[in-house]
Parts: C-alpha cells; sequence; structure tokens
C-alpha cells in the first residue's frame, strides 16, 4: 500500500492512486476559476502529512431540500478516503513545509469515501483512531445538533421562536439528521 513518505519521494506531475488516507485537518474550501470545489485538508497516515486539495463530489440532496441544501459534501476530520486518482503538485507557499511536505501538495482528482470498519486489509488504516469513547460520540452529536439547528435557522425552515428544546417535530427532525451524519444510513 502506498504511503505518504512513499508519495512525498514522488516527482512533480506524478499521478497516482489506490490507496487510502486520513483526513486530519480540514481546511478551507476553494473554487477554482472553471467553477470546481476543492477542500483544502491536510491528510496523515502512520507514515507522516501531506497538505491536499481534494475536489469535492456532488452529494445526493435529501427530499425536501431541494435548492436550500449545498451539493457538495466536505471532508471531515478522521475521515477515510481511499484516492483513486491524484497527481503531485508544487504547494504555493513554504509556511506548509513545516508538517514535511518539502514544497509537494496532493490535487486529489477523484476519491471515495471508506467505512472506517471496513474488513478488507486493502483499505484498512490505523484502528487506533476510531476508537472513541461514549464521550467523544456525545460531544460529536452535540456539535452535529448544533450545526443541523442552526443550518434550519439559517435556511428558514425553523425560525428561533420555533427552535425550542420541548418541539418534539423540530427534535425529531434533528435527531434524524444526526442519526444519518454519525452512521451514513
Amino acid at each position: 500500500m502506498t504511503t505518504i513518505k512513499q508519495i512525498l519521494e514522488w516527482p512533480v506531475g506524478y499521478k497516482g492512486g489506490g490507496f487510502n488516507l486520513v483526513v486530519k485537518t480540514p481546511k478551507k474550501t476553494i473554487t477554482d476559476a472553471q467553477r470546481q470545489m476543492f477542500h483544502n485538508v491536510c491528510l496523515m497516515d502512520d507514515t507522516g502529512e501531506i497538505l491536499a486539495d481534494v475536489k469535492l463530489i456532488k452529494s445526493p440532496i435529501p427530499a425536501g431540500w431541494e435548492g436550500k441544501a449545498g451539493h457538495y459534501s466536505p471532508l471531515i476530520k478522521r475521515q477515510v478516503i481511499h484516492i483513486i486518482t491524484c497527481e503531485i503538485q508544487l504547494s504555493e507557499s513554504d509556511k506548509h513545509t513545516k508538517i514535511g511536505t518539502h514544497g509537494k501538495k496532493l490535487l486529489v482528482h477523484e476519491y471515495k469515501i471508506t467505512n472506517p470498519e471496513f474488513s478488507d486489509e486493502e483499505y484498512k488504516c490505523s484502528s487506533d483512531m476510531w476508537e472513541w469513547d461514549e464521550n467523544q460520540k456525545r460531544i460529536i452529536k452535540g456539535k452535529c445538533r448544533h450545526g443541523i439547528v442552526c443550518a434550519m435557522i439559517q435556511s428558514g425552515q425553523i425560525t428561533k421562536g420555533e427552535a425550542r428544546i420541548n418541539d418534539t417535530k423540530v427534535k425529531a427532525c434533528v435527531n434524524r439528521w444526526v442519526d444519518f451524519i454519525m452512521s451514513g444510513e
């Protein structure tokens, strides 16, 4: 399996793929001149880290959210991505060399999200990254709830007055979204 240590040895312009990396730090989302969206992230494995611009893929829009939800799904921390096609490029500035990229970054053209519990050894990353305790899961669910309620208020689906803790309709809707985000189902 290809590692970041090996990727950093690739010459600029080299194209590759067929390996897994973990999102360490999601950074900003950028749009290029052709209006393609990329997510700037720091990717990692057991051998190191590398900056990457990952071309975002369009995600399906849930029923009832047409015109209200975004069309792209950004990457999240600790998410495992299977890189199908990528290319090594020069990084725009030397400030990124502190993480050992030596002025190189990865441009990911095509990828797929893998399940962290995937049983096939080829797609498996270090399992200790996924050992979250119950307290961490509660924190993550709370952040998801917060983001969902903020998004619902911003999109006009609910008003601030409707977003009461005892409103069972809003609470059920938010909890369904939290379950979807946490499990992907």
